[in-house]
């Protein structure tokens, strides 16, 4: 668990909306080694040494980001938190409900077994218009938690919830490419407009946008051995319950037999683009020269 230095910026981006509000961490955000303070703010140097270790996030919140109140919230207090909570069970706590105006998820989510639960208790925790930073593991981390992410579990249930919850942001982090992944979407979800928050997106640039590469990209990335994180924000717009009866969204914009059809009656189908795209990932030569050949 800790801060790594791409949800550090995610943060920083939105820095705007944090100065004088309530922030609450899902765990004590230990800052990334190579996080370099003096690229954000004006810092003295090696002002972080002499603060404990468990007090440099709430510090540097505090004093840079000049938030009001910063919070811990843990399974126990071994890590200096302000609240001790199992997230498997509903949050019930006055001080916690509607009390937030961001809440940092830096990779707890996948150490809880009931993930419903935890995110009913993570939006019942944000204020209206609050939001939910989270930075979650997507591949080559077994064992690290109970689940890896795929970025249409975050899009889906923010599509079950319109008019509750909007996405201002979806990317995939890995030493090979920093993907933003609302362009996947966007593209084949003829409904993506209703559940994007287009102030939110417009200040992140941390992500690439690849365009019509997004697709072929992550795709390729399913084939290598790196270790790659989900980071994304996603603002809660009303006091509703969450709901997560959804259905992906390739499901909802195409028909079982187009999913599913066998690969002779598909390539039947494809354009000549597609065509491309699907020899491409096939071809025999090694998946990191693929991707690297898309991002010139």
């Amino acid at each position: 668990m800790g801060l790594n230095k791409e949800t550090f910026e995610l943060i920083y981006s939105i820095k705007d909306e944090l100065k004088g509000k309530s922030i609450l961490s899902l765990g004590n955000p230990y800052l990334a080694d190579n996080i370099k303070f003096n690229d954000y703010f004006e810092c003295k140097q090696n002002e972080l040494i002499n603060i404990d270790i468990n007090l440099r996030s709430k510090f540097i919140f505090h004093k840079y980001f000049k938030v009001k109140v910063f919070k811990i919230l843990d399974i126990s207090s071994e890590e200096n938190a302000d609240f001790i909570h199992n997230l498997n069970y509903p949050i019930k706590d006055n001080n916690l409900i509607n009390n937030f105006d961001l809440i940092i998820d830096p990779g707890t989510l996948e150490h809880v077994m009931n993930d419903q639960q935890s995110l009913v208790n993570i939006f019942s925790c944000l204020k209206k218009d609050g939001i939910y930073c989270f930075s979650l593991p997507a591949n080559c981390h077994l064992e690290h938690g109970f689940r890896q992410y795929s970025p249409t579990f975050f899009y889906d249930i923010c599509f079950s919830n319109k008019g509750n919850l909007l996405l201002g942001n979806l990317g995939l982090i890995s030493n090979l490419a920093k993907i933003d992944c609302l362009q996947l979407y966007k593209r084949y979800d003829n409904e993506f407009h209703e559940i994007i928050d287009k102030k939110l997106a417009s200040k992140i640039r941390i992500f690439r946008n690849f365009k019509y590469k997004t697709g072929t990209l992550i795709n390729l990335l399913n084939f290598t051995s790196t270790p790659i994180l989900l980071s994304g924000l996603i603002r809660k717009k009303t006091n509703k319950i969450i709901n997560f009866n959804g259905t992906q969204y390739i499901y909802r914009n195409y028909s079982l037999g187009d999913v599913t059809a066998s690969k002779k009656n598909v390539d039947r189908k494809l354009s000549l683009l597609k065509l491309i795209k699907r020899l491409f990932i096939k071809f025999p030569f090694p998946n990191i020269l693929k991707i690297y050949i898309l991002k010139i």
